[in-house]
């Protein structure tokens, strides 16, 4: 069972995605504006603007150039699959990017940003300081969430570290995973 954070690196295609990524990059002083969690079924869960906490299917087009994607540990699925079934629908917190510019305003209950959403649903007391890029760090610090290919396995990933090991020394081919 696979868990992975999927960090958006470009603007959504919408009229205001260019806007918003810009703002998000820079409150998060990073390269990110928006955080998913792809959970073992595949679905996505998230916080979004105009749709609250949901679940749903995502292709991750522009692949690579476009997101970062980071394994986690799968015994954190079952967990993390039912807070969003238990929140989908709760509305997207807005008051947030004000707080991260000035901290004064308040925590909006029942309403949830990216990074709360999925900080609360891995089981985290108090998600809501996290940008996208605070959501990786503090991912790899306690899961030791290391980047991957992409949101679904790839042969490299589903072969043993040996065969990698040998694969990336020049010792054997991709091509050799069968045999070996």
């Amino acid at each position: 069972m696979r868990l992975r954070l999927a960090l958006k690196k470009t603007a959504r295609p919408t009229l205001f995605g260019p806007v918003s990524h810009a703002i998000g990059k820079r409150l998060d002083h990073g390269p990110y504006s928006h955080v998913e969690l792809i959970l073992p079924n595949g679905l996505s869960a998230s916080a979004v603007m105009g749709e609250g906490v949901r679940i749903k299917a995502i292709g991750y087009s522009g692949g690579i150039e476009a997101w970062d994607f980071y394994e986690l540990p799968g015994a954190l699925g079952a967990r993390a699959h039912r807070w969003f079934a238990d929140h989908a629908g709760e509305g997207y917190d807005y008051g947030a990017m004000v707080r991260f510019w000035w901290g004064v305003v308040a925590e909006e209950r029942g309403r949830w940003t990216c990074c709360e959403a999925v900080g609360a649903s891995l089981g985290w007391s108090r998600p809501w300081p996290y940008s996208p890029s605070g959501l990786l760090a503090r991912a790899v610090d306690h899961y030791a969430a290391r980047k991957v290919a992409g949101p679904w396995p790839d042969d490299m990933e589903r072969m043993s570290p040996a065969l990698r090991h040998l694969i990336g020394s020049g010792q054997a081919a991709l091509s050799d995973w069968g045999r070996l």
